[in-house]
């Protein structure tokens, strides 16, 4: 009898001391492990995903969508869906996995996606086989537009359809309609976009060049509004060089313009302003050969936004500056003054006809300094737009003497 009582006693002891072990677990807010002779018990992980999925809301909603930010959004919101899928929500993961995958195209982080689809493809104890199927057909579509593209690139395009098609060509083409109607169903905006390329290489290919382009627009529009601008960006350089071929001077301008928009959004504005590619320049130099056409600046402006220029100030001093060169960065920037003359026009602050004589110097760093005009324009809304445009002028870069340059204009709205 005393023998029994005396372990009552220890054992309520022991539970005593348990029970305050454990609360005192629990106040710190972590696992609640209780240690017992022979195994270990872990319990309660259900407020630490909770609180782990609020950090991450917490973080994405601290983030702007801007593309710089694109990949860490997409990792976010990766992790959150991994946490969803912990908290036992399937569906909810799933949607914010697509949501990562639309991050990762806009960033241009096409491995992240193709290892964030791999890994989805594959069923789990918490991911149920449905879902892994939905996925599983992503990777597959991926895979095959993708060897679609990669094998019709290596076949020559043609003018006119052809006597007799490939009977691949014909197995592709509907391969690759099907994987735009996935894409459609599946609100994936990359995917759709390869979809259609591949769409427009096989109409190429065939002979039906007037497809082929209407394919590519409808791509490079699937990547609008922030959705991979980098594929957008090759879509439309690719649209620009078949126009090109094809002598299509302003709409391969066009095309250019905006596929160079893309990739030099993120400079800052003054660099941006510069940043002109060779392509522009190229097809630029044409449509100057051609009477009465559209200025580079005007359609460039229509296009995006925005107007760039050559910096001949970039290349290799020289000795001295020709004529020729003074002349060819006249055809670059002159429709700078032009444009003024024409705004001053329009508000009526100047008449048809009136003459202005304008005279500046060119440093040996290939800027224009010294402005004078010819009747005076001090303090009005011309000469201020005047001084802005002739500080864009870049000359190249010579080493002697500074050279003066007198210019005359005439209104003229013809």
């Amino acid at each position: 009898m005393r023998y029994q009582k005396y372990h009552t006693i220890m054992a309520k002891r022991w539970l005593k001391t348990y029970r305050i072990s454990l609360l005192g677990l629990a106040a710190c807010g972590g696992l609640l492990l209780a240690s017992i002779p022979g195994r270990t018990v872990l319990a309660g992980n259900k407020p630490s995903l909770q609180t782990r999925l609020d950090g991450i809301e917490k973080k994405l909603s601290a983030l702007d969508l801007r593309q710089e930010n694109a990949a860490k959004i997409g990792r976010l919101r990766e992790k959150k869906g991994d946490t969803l899928r912990e908290l036992g929500r399937p569906k909810s993961a799933a949607a914010i996995y697509r949501k990562a995958m639309a991050a990762y195209a806009a960033a241009g982080e096409t491995r992240r996606r193709d290892r964030l689809v791999r890994r989805l493809s594959k069923k789990s104890e918490k991911w149920p086989a449905a879902y892994a199927r939905r996925f599983k057909r992503l990777e597959d579509a991926w895979q095959t537009v993708k060897k679609i593209v990669k094998k019709a690139r290596r076949w020559p395009r043609k003018n006119e359809p052809p006597d007799e098609i490939r009977p691949e060509i014909f197995e592709w083409m509907q391969a690759a309609t099907k994987i735009t109607a996935l894409a459609r169903k599946t609100r994936n905006r990359e995917l759709r976009a390869w979809g259609l390329q591949a769409e427009a290489i096989l109409a190429g290919v065939s002979g039906y060049p007037d497809d082929e382009l209407e394919k590519y627009a409808l791509a490079a529009a699937a990547c609008e509004k922030g959705a991979c601008r980098q594929k957008r960006a090759g879509l439309l350089r690719t649209a620009a060089r078949i126009n090109e071929k094809a002598k299509q001077w302003s709409d391969a301008y066009t095309l250019y313009a905006q596929a160079n928009a893309i990739e030099t959004r993120n400079l800052k504005k003054a660099k941006r302003r510069y940043a002109r590619s060779k392509s522009l320049i190229r097809v630029c130099a044409q449509l100057r050969k051609i009477p009465n056409s559209v200025s580079c600046l005007k359609l460039e402006q229509q296009a995006t936004g925005f107007v760039t220029f050559h910096d001949f100030s970039s290349a290799r001093k020289r000795q001295k500056l020709s004529k020729a060169e003074i002349h060819g960065v006249h055809k670059e920037y002159l429709a700078l003054l032009t444009k003024c003359l024409f705004d001053a026009t329009k508000r009526g602050e100047i008449q048809r006809g009136e003459q202005f004589v304008l005279d500046w110097a060119v440093s040996n760093e290939g800027r224009a300094v010294r402005f004078e005009f010819k009747p005076s324009q001090t303090g009005s809304e011309l000469g201020r737009c005047f001084s802005t445009a002739m500080q864009l002028f870049r000359y190249p870069r010579y080493r002697g003497e500074r050279r003066t340059i007198t210019l005359p204009l005439a209104v003229d709205l013809n």
